[in-house]
């Protein structure tokens, strides 16, 4: 039964290594339809986020964001250092999602005035509900959304999943 248990286990690390891996998205901004399919999404690499640091990534549909929302933005902190900016933004016509990564403090005056106080959030490594952004038609219809940061890249997830397999394996081998 150890042996079936290890095969399986190699085999689905063997599936992992030969499936094509998603874009390695260090930040991303998604809405998803009732069903809790991807409706919408922005998502940006490590390399994005150092090539263009603090640049404004938006999910191109204008349908989507609520107006009343713009000036809520959220911050998110690692530790004391702001990381990102999500919310709504405008071009002075439509209304966007969008968010702000690899932020300097003189970064926030593209934002506009005054990002509340009561909207810091500490970066977790899970993602943040950022639904209340979204127009109140598609809240009502069930749509939802989320913002995250640090997602870590298929090569970390695969290393971890290997370490663990490796531990398993040393752990058999010792009982």
């Amino acid at each position: 039964m150890n042996r079936k248990i290890v095969l399986l286990l190699g085999a689905g690390l063997l599936a992992a290594m030969t499936s094509p891996a998603a874009p390695a998205y260090s930040d991303w901004f998604r809405v998803y339809n009732p069903a809790r399919g991807i409706y919408a999404e922005v998502g940006i690499t490590g390399a994005d986020e150092a090539a263009f640091p603090g640049s404004p990534w938006v999910i191109n549909q204008t349908a989507l964001a609520d107006p009343s929302q713009l000036g809520n933005y959220t911050r998110v902190m690692e530790g004391t250092r702001l990381s990102d900016v999500f919310g709504v933004a405008s071009d002075g016509t439509d209304f966007y999602l969008t968010f702000m990564s690899a932020l300097n403090p003189d970064d926030l005056g593209t934002w506009g005035p005054g990002i509340p106080d009561n909207l810091v959030v500490q970066e977790t490594g899970v993602p943040l509900d950022a639904t209340r952004y979204l127009d109140p038609g598609l809240r009502a219809a069930g749509y939802t959304a989320e913002f995250y940061s640090s997602v870590p890249d298929a090569g970390s997830s695969l290393a971890l999943f290997a370490l663990g397999l490796a531990g398993v394996v040393r752990q058999r081998r010792k009982t």
